[in-house]
């Protein structure tokens, strides 16, 4: 008794006793994922999702993370199994094909992706479905991210994995150069051993380290003692805050020869009432005081906020005890104005704060 798919008369196998002519129906793995797929599109159909593109092919909207994957951008679903589509990954998609049992394959990408074959795979209809907007979900509301699924040929589906190749190739190309002009314009060079760039996340291993000396501690207002991961998550979240709130970077890390953070400088945001005055703050880690790196760092500092941003006056606060900061600031041509009494509350206990200031009359800017 031979067993034989009901749908493409493949012979599945035999039952006793063998001499019996007659036949068992059943369904052939292939054809059970067949049946699946036609009664996805069969339901997609009754809910409005369909859409047919301009090969020919049909496919249906979908919404990622729920009933579909959750790509990233440049990620492609070859029936199960998800590729970024690169060159060095085409021979593995080659052999993912070939492992396929079916002569179609279903093609998933954020709907927003297109990809040229030999038509493009672009969405098709009267104009009215083109106006109308992805089905609504009713719940609350959140950011909702469609895909799009099509089923078509093996041979297409390998024309897809070429194209986004190319589509890949040129976002990469867009990214690295939008990353190079983000990162001239957010390096200010010091010299030849010294630049300042933005804290990053990574940097927080860094501060922990440089921030757990009592001394730094000691003389500055705002920073947590002894410093822990978390405190740095914090300042972190803060700089990208302010970041975003005047329209430029207010904090750059003090950065070696191998990019390694050894301090901070920053603003910390008068401007935002008076456009025209800000206050600097600033600490170096302990094993580089006394080698003149912060004062390069002030006057470099200065002057590009003057000639960038626009600043007619930066002044400095320092405790009035912190001698070594006191002369830093006059070696960069901030004038001491005047004493501040019990300026600050630390520890229990007031401190008085020396007031150094700059104006723009006072630099020559290059």
């Amino acid at each position: 008794m031979k067993i034989i798919c009901s749908w493409c008369k493949k012979l599945l196998g035999e039952k006793e006793p063998s001499d019996d002519p007659s036949e068992i129906h059943a369904k052939c793995a292939a054809c059970i994922e067949k049946q699946k797929h036609q009664e996805q599109f069969q339901k997609k159909t009754e809910s409005g999702q369909i859409i047919t593109l301009e090969n020919g092919s049909q496919g249906y909207i979908s919404m990622a993370g729920k009933e579909s994957p959750k790509l990233s951008f440049g990620e492609i679903d070859f029936s199960g199994k998800v590729f970024f589509a690169w060159d060095k990954k085409r021979k593995e998609f080659e052999k993912h094909l070939e492992t396929l049992s079916m002569d179609e394959v279903n093609v998933t990408w954020l709907h927003s992706a297109e990809f040229h074959i030999d038509k493009p795979l672009k969405r098709r209809g009267r104009k009215k479905e083109k106006e109308e907007p992805p089905p609504q979900v009713e719940g609350p509301k959140e950011d909702i991210i469609w895909n799009c699924t099509v089923r078509v040929s093996k041979d297409t589906a390998l024309q897809i994995f070429d194209s986004s190749i190319q589509h890949n190739r040129r976002y990469m190309e867009l990214l690295a150069d939008m990353t190079h002009n983000w990162l001239e314009r957010e390096t200010i060079p010091v010299d030849s051993e010294i630049f300042l760039f933005p804290p990053q996340e990574a940097d927080i291993p860094r501060f922990v380290e440089f921030l757990r000396e009592r001394e730094i501690y000691e003389r500055t207002i705002a920073i947590p003692y002894p410093y822990t991961d978390a405190d740095g998550k914090k300042f972190i979240e803060l700089v990208d805050e302010k970041r975003k709130e005047f329209g430029h970077s207010m904090d750059w890390g003090i950065r070696n020869t191998k990019a390694e953070l050894i301090g901070m400088i920053g603003f910390q945001g008068k401007s935002k009432k008076d456009s025209g005055k800000e206050e600097v703050g600033f600490w170096l880690g302990k094993p580089y005081w006394g080698k003149g790196i912060m004062t390069k760092v002030i006057k470099k500092l200065t002057e590009h906020a003057f000639r960038e941003f626009k600043y007619q006056r930066i002044e400095i606060n320092i405790f009035s005890f912190n001698d070594a900061s006191c002369c830093v600031a006059e070696k960069c041509g901030y004038r001491f104005e005047k004493l501040v009494p019990e300026a600050y509350q630390k520890d229990g206990k007031a401190i008085d704060a020396k007031l150094y200031a700059i104006e723009t009359i006072d630099v020559q800017l290059t």
